[in-house]
């Protein structure tokens, strides 16, 4: 019997890729559709009959979980994932498996050789609460900081490289681009807004102090006043084109995350 799959990932050539690796390993199945995010996800769900999904957790507006909250979906999940291993053991449950990025063809053989094994594929009857893994996931406050990302993916050459969250400095907006400098100096450049990002770090560890900014707290080496109740950052490494300054209006919360609190705040102005 021909397997039907589809791909739910926002980045096309990590897709393509990962489609290549299926067709080499599994040459009759057939690939139905492959979508970015979760409104044309659904859509396609909708539309399409398919025996298994390979799924991102983060997708470009929003995340799977609330495809999960849109429609029942019964088939088998294979997650493909930037999250720790540790936060991700909540998959290691019935039809339910996950691919840590960059997915590789071993790690793909061997979560098809868990699919093949499952009794009932294709057509099985029992579904696994994907709604319920959010929570292992993702923590229910940014205060507890337990299940974010400890790594980003990031484009580099003709593949793709993780940067640990940990050794980046900070992150400025640059056009349309973010600019990410780690703290050995290396620049990353990323599409991924200062928005997006925000939700995926350890809000202890980083602050918005702007629209156009999110600066590790171990990268500020003085604080400096800078007039009318603003604050200007000295950071290592510095900011190359402009100052990291905190805004009048978001003074008191940075203050108060230095000395142990946490970053609550979207944007500042």
């Amino acid at each position: 019997m021909t397997i039907r799959y589809m791909i739910i990932e926002d980045e096309y050539l990590l897709g393509f890729r990962l489609e290549r690796m299926i067709a080499s390993l599994r040459p009759s199945w057939q690939m139905v559709c492959r979508t970015a995010g979760v409104e044309e996800s659904v859509e396609a769900l909708r539309e399409h009959e398919v025996d298994l999904i390979f799924m991102d957790i983060e997708l470009s507006d929003g995340n799977c979980f609330e495809i999960f909250e849109s429609i029942e979906v019964r088939q088998p999940v294979i997650f493909t994932t930037a999250y720790d291993e540790y936060a991700l053991q909540a998959f290691k449950a019935d039809c339910v498996e996950y691919l840590l990025k960059p997915v590789t063809k071993k790690t793909l053989q061997d979560a098809l050789d868990k699919l093949d094994r499952l009794a009932g594929f294709p057509g099985h009857t029992v579904s696994p609460d994907y709604r319920g893994l959010r929570e292992h996931i993702r923590p229910s406050t940014p205060e507890s900081g337990g299940g974010i990302k400890d790594r980003l993916l990031i484009p580099e050459g003709d593949g793709y490289a993780f940067v640990k969250l940990k050794d980046v400095a900070w992150f400025i907006k640059s056009g349309r681009y973010t600019d990410i400098r780690t703290f050995s100096g290396r620049r990353h450049l990323i599409d991924r807004s200062l928005d997006h990002l925000e939700n995926e770090v350890d809000r202890r560890m980083f602050f918005r102090t702007s629209r156009n900014c999110m600066v590790n707290i171990n990268s500020i080496t003085s604080i400096q006043r800078h007039g009318a109740g603003r604050l200007r950052l000295i950071t290592e490494p510095p900011a190359d084109q402009e100052d990291i300054i905190v805004s009048q209006a978001r003074r008191e919360e940075f203050l108060s995350w230095i000395e142990g609190g946490s970053a609550t705040g979207k944007e500042g102005s």
